[in-house]
C-alpha cells in the first residue's frame, strides 16, 4: 500500500499575517514563531513543511518530524496533518502506539514523508541507536517549544543537535522552527533578564530569530478575538478559626519533627537541618513542594527509626496543607471532607499505631472539636458565583463554555461539589478535568484518558458547560465556544497565562482573574507573580529580538557560556546511561559556537574588545580539561 499509494494534492492559502510568521522558515532559516493562540500556528507549521518538502525534492531526501509534548497533541496533529497535507504519507508515533500496537519509529522512518512524534520517543530512538543520527531528518517542527529548557527531552534533543553541529563530522543538520504562543520570561522581573531568558531559549533551539506578526498586526486582530481581562480582588474570611487551628497544628508539628531526639540524634541531622525546615507560609505550592522534597529526602535516610518517625509526620503535613489550600479556596466543610478521606486509613490501623503515631492522630481528633461557623460564606465563592451567574445570564447560555483553573485537584473536587450545592450552578452541569494517571487514577483524584476524552465532548457538545480544571492539560482545552475563563487565584507565570487567555476562543469573551486582596507581605494572595511586569518584559523582548541575526543573539550565548547556564537547571537526565557526560560536552559546544559567532561579529565590527574572546577562550579551555 505505502509503495502505490497517492495522495490527492491541495492547496491551502494562508492569511497574510500568517505569510508573514511562515516567510523566515520557508527560506530555510531556523525560527522560533511567536503567535497568539488560535492565530493559525498549526496551519503556518504545515504549509512550511510543505513548501520544504516542495524545495528538497529532487535535491534530496526530504524527511520531517513534528514533535508535540503529549499523547494526545500527537494524536491530534496527526489528524490536522492528514487533512492538510494528504498528498505527503504521514504517521503518527507515541509512547501509547509503541506499548499497544508496537509501532516504533524506525519502523517508518523510510515509509513516512512526515512523523508526528511525541519528544520522549525520538529521544529514546536517538539514544539507543534505533535512529543512527538526528541528521536523518530535514526538518524539525517543536510545538510549544518554550519547554526547550532544563531536562525536557526537548532539550535533551537539541543537545543532541548541538554536539552534531560542533563535531567534525561533515553532516546536514536539519532546519529547526519553534511554535509557541509566548517565549515567556522565566523569572524575570525586569526587561534585561526577560531578554536574557529568550536569549537562552533561542541558544537551546538553535533559533536564527525570532518571527511575530508586525506588518500584518491589523488582519490578526481581526481574526484572533482577544478576550477581555479583569482581575477582581476580594477580602479574606472575617472568620478564620478553622485555618488559624490547623496552621497551629502544622506549626507543633514542625517543631516535633525539627526537636525529636529520635532526628536530631541521627548521624545524617547535620545534613538534613536544612531539609526539615518548613516554609513560613502555609497552604500554598510552595509548602506542597517541601513536603514533597521532605518525602525524597526521608527515603534516603539510613537510620531506620528516624525515617519511621518522620514519616507520619510528613504525611499529616502534606493532608493540612492541602486542607488549607481547599479551605482558603472553597468551603470550611470541604476541607474537612477532604481530611475525613485521608485520615480514614489512619482511624482504621488505630490499634496497631505507635506512640509517635497516636500523639500525632489524636492532636487531629481535636482539630475536629474546634467549634467551626460553616455558615461562614468564603467571599471568594461568593465573587465567583456572581461573576459565572452575571456571564452566562447576559450570554446565550446554550452556546457559552467556561472553563475555570484552580490550583489543585483536590480543590477542583471541592470547588464542583460546591457547584453542585448552589442553585444556578448545579444547571450548569459543571465537570473536573485534571492530570490523567492510568495507575492510580481510581482511588487519587485523577483521569484516565478516557474520562478527559469524554469530559472534552461533552462540553464540546454543551452537556458540561463549565468545566473546573488544572493546569496540567489546559493546552488540550482549545473548545470554540468558549467565552469564558477564570483563574482562580491561580496565575503562575506568562506562558500560564497566555495558554489559559487563549482558551477563549468566542467573539466577546471574558478573562478574569480572582484573587485576595493584599496580605500583611503586600502581595496578592494569589497573583504569584506580577503580571503586568511579565507583560511588559515579554513585549519589550520579543519586540527587541525580532529579526536581529545570530551574529546579535551570540552575546545572550556568550553569557550562557559564562555560567548564564547553571548545572542544575540543563543538564540532561542522569537516567540516559549513554549521555551521562553530555552537559559538559555541551557546555564546551556552545563556548565554541560563541567563539564562533564573536569572530564573526568582531569582522564586522572591529572596534569590538578583544579581551572579550580571550575571556571566552579561557571560559572553553577550562570546560575542556
Amino acid at each position: 500500500d505505502d509503495e502505490n499509494w497517492e495522495g490527492e494534492e491541495i492547496e491551502f492559502k494562508l492569511r497574510k499575517y500568517q505569510q508573514e510568521l511562515a516567510a523566515p522558515a520557508i527560506e530555510g532559516k531556523n525560527v522560533v514563531i511567536v503567535a497568539p493562540t488560535g492565530s493559525g500556528k498549526t496551519r503556518v507549521a504545515y504549509k512550511i513543511i510543505q513548501e520544504h518538502i516542495q524545495r528538497l525534492q529532487g535535491h534530496g531526501v526530504p524527511k520531517v518530524v513534528f514533535l508535540v509534548n503529549q499523547v494526545a497533541l500527537a494524536n491530534q496533529q496527526g489528524k490536522e496533518c492528514k487533512k492538510l497535507l494528504p498528498m505527503y504519507k504521514c504517521h503518527t508515533i507515541t509512547g501509547d502506539a509503541q506499548r499497544n500496537k508496537r509501532e516504533y519509529l524506525n519502523d517508518f522512518m523510510d515509509k513516512r514523508d512526515i512523523l508526528v512524534v511525541t519528544a520522549q520517543v525520538l529521544f529514546d530512538a536517538l539514544v539507543r541507536k534505533e535512529i543512527e543520527s538526528i541528521s536523518r531528518f530535514s526538518l524539525i517542527i517543536f510545538d510549544e517549544c518554550h519547554l526547550t529548557q532544563a531536562n525536557h527531552p526537548y532539550n535533551q534533543i537539541m543537545g543532541l543537535y548541538l554536539e552534531l553541529k560542533f563535531s567534525k563530522q561533515q553532516v546536514d543538520l536539519p532546519q529547526i522552527v519553534g511554535l509557541t504562543a509566548s517565549a515567556g520570561v522565566g523569572k524575570a522581573r525586569d526587561v534585561g533578564k526577560a531578554v536574557d531568558h529568550i536569549k537562552r531559549l533561542m541558544a537551546n533551539i538553535d533559533a536564527h530569530l525570532i518571527s511575530t506578526v508586525i506588518s500584518n498586526i491589523g488582519e490578526l486582530r481581526e481574526y484572533v478575538s482577544m478576550p477581555d481581562e479583569e482581575t477582581t480582588t476580594v477580602a479574606r474570611r472575617a472568620n478564620d478559626v478553622f485555618g488559624k487551628a490547623v496552621i497551629k497544628l502544622m506549626t507543633i508539628l514542625e517543631r516535633r519533627m525539627a526537636n525529636s531526639t529520635v532526628v536530631t540524634g541521627m548521624a545524617e541531622f547535620v545534613k538534613k537541618e536544612k531539609e526539615l525546615k518548613a516554609p513560613a507560609e502555609k497552604g500554598n505550592a510552595a509548602y506542597t513542594q517541601w513536603v514533597s522534597k521532605l518525602r525524597n529526602e526521608t527515603a534516603k535516610l539510613k537510620d531506620d527509626k528516624a525515617r519511621k518517625f518522620l514519616q507520619p509526620c510528613r504525611s499529616h503535613l502534606k493532608y493540612y496543607n492541602n486542607a488549607l489550600i481547599i479551605y482558603n479556596d472553597a468551603r470550611v466543610e470541604d476541607a474537612l471532607r477532604y481530611l475525613e478521606q485521608k485520615m480514614a486509613r489512619w482511624k482504621k490501623k488505630a490499634l496497631n499505631m505507635d506512640l509517635n503515631e497516636k500523639l500525632i492522630y489524636e492532636a487531629y481528633k481535636k482539630l475536629k472539636k474546634v467549634p467551626l461557623d460553616t455558615s461562614s460564606e468564603n467571599p471568594k465563592l461568593e465573587m465567583f458565583r456572581e461573576m459565572i451567574m452575571s456571564s452566562y445570564s447576559r450570554s446565550d447560555i446554550e452556546n457559552s463554555r467556561g472553563i475555570v483553573f484552580v490550583k489543585t485537584r483536590e480543590l477542583a473536587h471541592a470547588i464542583i461539589s460546591w457547584m453542585k450545592d448552589t442553585p444556578g450552578l448545579r444547571e450548569l452541569n459543571p465537570t473536573h478535568f485534571v492530570g490523567q494517571d492510568t495507575i492510580i487514577s481510581s482511588f487519587k483524584g485523577f483521569m484516565t484518558k478516557a474520562k478527559q476524552d469524554d469530559a472534552l465532548k461533552y462540553f464540546r457538545e454543551g452537556k458540561h458547560k463549565l468545566i473546573v480544571a488544572t493546569s496540567v492539560d489546559e493546552d488540550r482545552l482549545n473548545i470554540t465556544k468558549c467565552n469564558l475563563v477564570i483563574r482562580y487565584d491561580h496565575v503562575t507565570n506568562e506562558i500560564s497565562k497566555i495558554q489559559s487567555r487563549g482558551r477563549d476562543r468566542a467573539a466577546d469573551s471574558k478573562y478574569v482573574v480572582i484573587a485576595e486582596k493584599k496580605n500583611k507581605n503586600g502581595r496578592e494572595g494569589g497573583i504569584e507573580h506580577d503580571q503586568r511586569g511579565h507583560d511588559a518584559a515579554c513585549h519589550h523582548s520579543t519586540a527587541g529580538i525580532h529579526r536581529k541575526q545570530s551574529g546579535q543573539i551570540s552575546r545572550g550565548i556568550i553569557k550562557a557560556s559564562r555560567g548564564g547556564h547553571s548545572g542544575k537547571e540543563t543538564e540532561p537526565s542522569r537516567k540516559k546511561a549513554s549521555y551521562d557526560e553530555s552537559w559538559t560536552v555541551r557546555s564546551v559546544m556552545l563556548s565554541m559556537r560563541s567563539v564562533y559567532l564573536h569572530v564573526r561579529q568582531r569582522e564586522e565590527n572591529p572596534r569590538c574588545p578583544p579581551c572579550c574572546c580571550r575571556r571566552i577562550l579561557d571560559r572553553t579551555s577550562d570546560l575542556q580539561r
